[in-house]
């Protein structure tokens, strides 16, 4: 449990960030640079001080120990390892300064090294490795400690892009594999949805939105929230609104989008429509709201189709299966379910959520 404010010369970085985090869960801090993420993360670990508030683990307060005496491990974005250690003496370096038994330092550095696939490795040094393969030194170092709490800083940054792919993969068999409470800090919205049970999206050093990275996806609590979170990121539409017959229409560019009196748009007069690229498509339904768009950019990625359109001066994304028969410079019919648009006050951001 946390609950914590940093300021760096009177200017807050960290406001209230409270945390209640479960034993064995894996929370994943995520937002933008700077956004007060990795702060929190040293304050957990005791490399930041706290400014205000406390923090917990277990039943243990430890926002004034020293960071060797919170029994926590922290894996870094550099890797950190001693050049001239062999990859187990670089995983048993801790140990050896606690002046741990040469037995049982063995047999931790050995199971590490079961977990990770290090086993063929322990005698080579950093150089003769992959950068996948320090990453996972790096990891084992902090599971032979058997800490209350695994600390992740960004791990994945310095890889690219496939072995950020696989080391994700391997960092969530590891979480099922120990059942160790682990909190993750990254930038990637990717990194957050497939590998938290629960993500923490930070802005401005606040806490933004806390669920599971589903229910973030599907119900953002705010305009921030619902852009970050998704790639392609969700298409906004900052629209005016006017009564017609049974419902409303929301006017984008020259053209007007229909929706039903129900929609949590018709309170508005003005509002900021959000519609996630996956639910436009090329083959409206009966009941769709409907938009004219011009094709303006055409991506194949081979099951999947990335398409750019605009509505006027509107630029947005559709997202659809592999489709060879699109043109670039053509017109196209656009639908998408009223129930899956989301509208915002187009002043604070929040979101609109119509008659209760």
């Amino acid at each position: 449990m946390i609950d914590v404010s940093k300021s760096f010369d009177g200017t807050p970085v960290v406001d209230h960030v409270s945390l209640d985090i479960a034993d064995g869960e894996f929370v994943v801090l995520v937002g933008p640079s700077g956004c007060g993420k990795t702060t929190t993360l040293r304050m957990i670990a005791g490399l930041e001080d706290v400014s205000a508030g406390r923090i917990h683990i277990g039943a243990r307060d430890v926002t004034d120990l020293h960071p060797k005496d919170r029994n926590v491990a922290m894996v870094f974005q550099s890797y950190a390892l001693y050049p001239h250690k062999t990859v187990a003496e670089n995983m048993g370096f801790a140990l050896r300064i606690a002046k741990r038994p040469k037995a049982e330092i063995a047999a931790r550095v050995g199971e590490a090294a079961r977990i990770l696939g290090l086993s063929d490795y322990l005698e080579r040094r950093p150089a003769a490795l992959s950068g996948g393969q320090r990453q996972r030194v790096a990891v084992g170092r902090a599971i032979v400690r058997d800490p209350e709490v695994f600390l992740f800083d960004e791990p994945l940054s310095n890889l690219d892009a496939k072995l950020r792919t696989t080391m994700r993969s391997e960092l969530i068999k590891l979480h099922h594999s120990l059942k160790a409470t682990m909190v993750y800090v990254t930038h990637d919205q990717i990194e957050a949805m497939t590998m938290g049970d629960r993500i923490v999206v930070m802005d401005g050093g606040r806490v933004q939105q806390i669920g599971t990275p589903l229910d973030v996806y599907d119900n953002p609590i705010n305009l921030f929230v619902a852009s970050f979170i998704g790639s392609p990121a969700m298409n906004v539409f900052t629209v005016a609104i006017e009564a017609i017959g049974d419902g409303v229409r929301a006017l984008i560019g020259d053209q007007a989008l229909d929706l039903p009196a129900d929609h949590p748009a018709a309170l508005a007069r003005r509002a900021v429509l959000g519609i996630r690229p996956e639910f436009l498509t090329f083959d409206p339904a009966p009941g769709d709201a409907r938009l004219t768009a011009t094709i303006d950019a055409i991506e194949h990625l081979g099951a999947e189709t990335l398409v750019d359109f605009s509505v006027g001066d509107a630029r947005g994304v559709a997202k659809t299966g592999r489709n060879e028969r699109l043109v670039r410079g053509s017109q196209t019919r656009l639908g998408v379910a009223p129930a899956r648009i989301l509208a915002f006050d187009p002043e604070s951001g929040a979101r609109l959520r119509g008659r209760s």
